[in-house]
């Protein structure tokens, strides 16, 4: 698999991802994939649904922060994630 290809995160296919800077971890996949069902969900509440620390969760977040993938909008408890990377 080339860097800028990275598993779809449906499970489906391999998706090519324009600029896309590192593959992502399964636990990251998993992130992404809970994000994209229910934006608006904690970091609480995605550690407690994948069983890891938040610790963990705030980690991986982070880094997919950081790359563009992911950010976050609004209040902690309010707001919601916002998907960045084009899945298609």
């Amino acid at each position: 698999m080339e860097n800028n290809e990275t598993y779809d995160l449906a499970n489906k296919n391999i998706n090519k991802v324009n600029n896309y800077k590192i593959p992502l971890s399964k636990l990251q996949q998993e992130i992404v994939n809970i994000i994209i069902e229910k934006p608006n969900i904690t970091q609480v509440d995605i550690a407690k649904k994948l069983k890891v620390s938040r610790q963990s969760i705030a980690k991986n977040i982070k880094e997919l922060k950081e790359n563009d993938v992911i950010e976050r909008v609004g209040a902690n408890k309010k707001g919601y994630w916002k998907l960045l990377i084009d899945l298609q």
